[in-house]
């Protein structure tokens, strides 16, 4: 007697009642795991036949039931019993559970709603089966009813390439040229700052309406072009063909600015307005072009000695206006053929001839990449922009990242994703 108090102590220490705890979970015959496979397996036609299949069951259970056969009462179990257990026996396989796997199942049987919902209130009649078939044969084949029966939703587990790639920028586009299809589009309507992604619209109109052999002139004011520049000297004599190099490998704004210049149909202005015709022509409508370079025009406020600027116009256009733009200039051979060179050198025809050598700024020719074309832009205004072709195996994908902190690294990453789909 004077024992009896020491031993119900030890029944109840901490130690001893975890250690019958998982005991008990160990032998805890459920697991989401093992009866995932068969929900992806069962169609909705099979659905609904093992529904069929438990009605009978719960039918033929509930007739027994009021059978007063004494041994149905001793053995506890209707044949109804037995082949609805039996059903779920074959249609729902389930395995023994470690102690460490509980706290897993757990977390992901509390982690889907509905399931508060779905569990039986254990005051009312009927087991958990028949719960979940009383709302209708029409609605088995959903996450509630799924959830009913212990299994997580396949539909709810993420696959690979299901995903849209993690990049940050305020527009993206990711077209797949073969079937015209978009796969990734964000606030792809909406005219941004495109910088020297314009030079793909010089680049276009220099090779429909120049002459390539033509010599151009570099102007006086040619230093005060602004960076990036391939460095022209004033009165330089350059063809055309050299200075499309220079635009499109180095993007060099002293190159589209002598171009544009050297338009014979009237001049700088005349070239604005053929890049207008042009970005009409391929559909780009929101496309607004006020440098054939894609430097911001500063306006300017007073005279001559205290003037100060006071706004920028930026060369704007949507992600959609610069798919369509990439995508045409990209059919040209010609460019597609500059736009994949890492170096190219060319020497002026002046009486003091001078040789330049062009690298390009285009880390993605450096990745092993499938890539057929791409030319990039930065100003304040844009950010860091980036439209690319890729060709793989004969499936061309166009992507378009407008300002965005790694446009290399967020079209290569577009790209990957792309093509896992």
């Amino acid at each position: 007697m004077t024992r009896l108090p020491q031993i119900r102590h030890k029944l109840v220490c901490p130690k001893h009642f975890a250690i019958v705890a998982l005991l008990f979970l160990g032998s805890f015959p459920l697991s989401i795991q093992a009866i995932e496979p068969a929900f992806q397996d069962l169609s909705m036609e099979r659905l609904l036949s093992r529904a069929r299949e438990f009605q009978s069951a719960s039918s033929a259970r509930t007739a027994v039931s009021e059978s007063p056969d004494p041994k149905m009462k001793r053995n506890n179990m209707s044949p109804g019993h037995k082949l609805e257990r039996t059903i779920m026996k074959e249609t729902y396989p389930t395995k023994m559970l470690l102690p460490a796997e509980f706290s897993h199942i757990v977390g992901n049987l509390a982690s889907h709603r509905g399931m508060k919902k779905m569990t039986p209130n254990p005051h009312e009649n009927g087991s958990p089966l028949e719960h979940s078939l009383s709302v209708g044969r029409q609605e088995l084949p959903t996450v509630a009813r799924i959830i009913a029966l212990g299994a997580a939703p396949p539909s709810s587990l993420p696959t690979r390439g299901s995903l849209e790639p993690g990049v940050k920028a305020k527009a993206l586009l990711c077209l797949d040229c073969g079937s015209n299809q978009v796969l990734l589009d964000m606030n792809s309507t909406q005219p941004l700052p495109i910088a020297s992604i314009t030079k793909l619209v010089t680049a276009m109109v220099v090779i429909d309406e120049m002459d390539l052999n033509q010599v151009c002139e570099a102007p006086r004011d040619i230093r005060k072009i602004e960076k990036h520049v391939v460095g022209i000297r004033p009165g330089e004599r350059v063809t055309v063909r050299d200075l499309l190099h220079g635009l499109l490998i180095e993007s060099g704004n002293d190159c589209a600015e002598t171009l544009a210049r050297a338009y014979p149909k009237g001049g700088r202005v005349g070239f604005l307005a053929a890049m207008k015709r042009k970005s009409q022509e391929i559909g780009a409508t929101k496309a607004r072009f006020y440098t054939p370079s894609g430097l911001d025009v500063k306006l300017q406020a007073g005279n001559s000695k205290t003037y100060e600027h006071i706004a920028k116009l930026s060369n704007t256009a949507s992600a959609k206006d610069v798919a369509l733009i990439g995508r045409k200039a990209f059919s040209y051979p010609l460019i597609r053929r500059i736009a994949r060179m890492k170096t190219y050198t060319f020497r002026t025809l002046s009486a003091k001839p001078r040789e330049y050598r062009l690298v390009s700024n285009d880390k993605l020719l450096e990745r092993g990449l499938p890539l057929e074309g791409a030319k990039t832009g930065y100003t304040d205004a844009a950010g860091k922009c980036i439209v690319a072709l890729f060709n793989d195996h004969g499936k061309e994908r166009l992507i378009v990242v407008l300002n965005t902190p790694r446009h290399f690294n967020a079209a290569e990453k577009i790209y990957r994703w792309a093509s896992r789909k």
